[in-house]
């Protein structure tokens, strides 16, 4: 068998392999009709469309590639491709399929899922393992952050292609968290539309552009003096207002309301209700703001320490959230639409793109949540998690510096 017919039987293996799968999946779609109900046969279709897009992806971004290098290497080409299936498509399926249709149609009770989205603390320990996790493999490769920051060594900034931009397996893996509860079409993480939106808003003119609140105002760090709301996210807020406004002179209105003391008492739980009241207040008297950043600090375990190094200064870490209104139970949650998502996706993403190039180590992965967050109220919305419990004060402010500047980048389209 000359090279020519070799590569031409490898092809034809791999195109028939790819044709049979997907055949088999349709032939499940045309099968399941009859034995589901209409709206559990969308469903059940829908995760099956998305698991072949992501598929088809994979196909032409791996496996086409990798028939040239097991040319190269004299590979076994079946044992390559089979491992690839089993570690790469199926779990990519799994991703967007590997949820129970009877569960994801069914409807709990919705003022239960409306207290949940109200409560900040849902699932932050899940979360907080993540992040555990991920301090721990940093850690194990250099030690710890304090040998780091004796070293005054800043980290390399990072660029990535067009084609890892734009690929969607690949933002999920280096740029996002996703919880369990959640339920993200890839179809959402689209780099090339995200990438590529228009976020420029004019800078000219006295009236603010920005709106920075905080629906938990009363969130402290570890050396806040009690009863001071100078030393709370609020006391950070007024920084980064400071920093907008004399270095980049952009108009910024910094609502310092306490919307998480109701009668006198502590309730985070309808923190957010009482919060979206007084920001689409503030927005209707204020039709100039196109920015809405709600600046809140993270809650962890005492032993984790969020913090790198910024041109010489301790800095805490920061971490963007997007809501996405839409659980892997019950799917798209239709009293908490945003018709913004797509945008506070693209805010998000531009800033931890931009930050990733020009402050390597100080961004945590987008964490992507099940509910809403009020980030419906501009497409500029953007919900900013600076530091954790554990922080310092004036490390949660040095994060302001990198963070005006992100703020400003987007905004001027730079």
């Amino acid at each position: 068998m000359n090279k020519r017919q070799y590569e031409r039987r490898i092809g034809m293996k791999v195109l028939m392999t790819l044709l049979l799968v997907i055949l088999s999946m349709k032939v499940c779609v045309v099968v399941g009709r009859p034995l589901l109900s209409g709206e559990n046969h969308r469903v059940f279709s829908e995760g099956i469309t998305d698991g072949l897009e992501m598929m088809t992806n994979s196909f032409v971004e791996e496996l086409i590639p990798m028939k040239t290098a097991l040319d190269r290497e004299k590979t076994d080409y079946k044992t390559k491709l089979l491992s690839f299936i089993t570690k790469e498509l199926l779990p990519a399926v799994h991703f967007k399929w590997g949820y129970d249709v009877e569960e994801t149609l069914a409807v709990d009770n919705q003022d239960y899922l409306y207290l949940m989205e109200e409560n900040e603390e849902e699932n932050q320990e899940e979360m907080q393992k993540t992040e555990l996790t991920m301090e721990n493999k940093k850690k194990e490769k250099k030690k710890n952050t304090t040998t780091k920051v004796a070293s005054n060594k800043e980290e390399q900034g990072k660029t990535y292609t067009k084609a890892q931009l734009y690929n969607t397996n690949f933002l999920l893996k280096n740029f996002y968290v996703v919880e369990s509860t959640a339920r993200l079409l890839p179809s959402e993480i689209d780099g090339r539309k995200l990438l590529n939106q228009d976020l420029t808003i004019s800078l000219n003119g006295k009236k603010p552009k920005i709106l920075i609140y905080h629906t938990h105002a009363s969130e402290t760090f570890k050396d806040s003096r009690q009863g001071n709301y100078d030393d709370t996210v609020v006391g950070v807020g007024s920084y980064l207002k400071e920093l907008l406004e004399e270095k980049y002179q952009i108009p910024v209105y910094h609502d310092t309301t306490i919307y998480d003391i109701i009668d006198g008492k502590l309730d985070r739980s309808r923190a957010y209700n009482v919060a979206l009241n007084g920001v689409e207040k503030i927005l209707k008297e204020n039709p100039s703001i196109d920015v809405v950043i709600d600046l809140h600090r993270d809650g962890i375990d005492e032993k984790t320490h969020l913090v790198t190094t910024v041109n010489g200064k301790q800095t805490a870490k920061i971490m963007f959230m997007n809501g996405i209104s839409r659980s892997s139970k019950n799917g798209d949650i239709s009293y908490l639409y945003n018709p913004n998502k797509e945008a506070n996706l693209a805010f998000t993403l531009q800033m931890q793109v931009d930050a990733e190039k020009k402050y390597p180590d100080l961004m945590r992965k987008i964490y992507v949540k099940t509910y809403r967050y009020n980030l419906h109220v501009k497409p500029r919305s953007a919900l900013v998690e600076v530091g954790a419990n554990t922080n310092t004060l004036q490390e949660a402010k040095n994060a302001m510096i990198p963070l005006a500047d992100l703020l400003h980048d987007v905004l001027i389209g730079k």
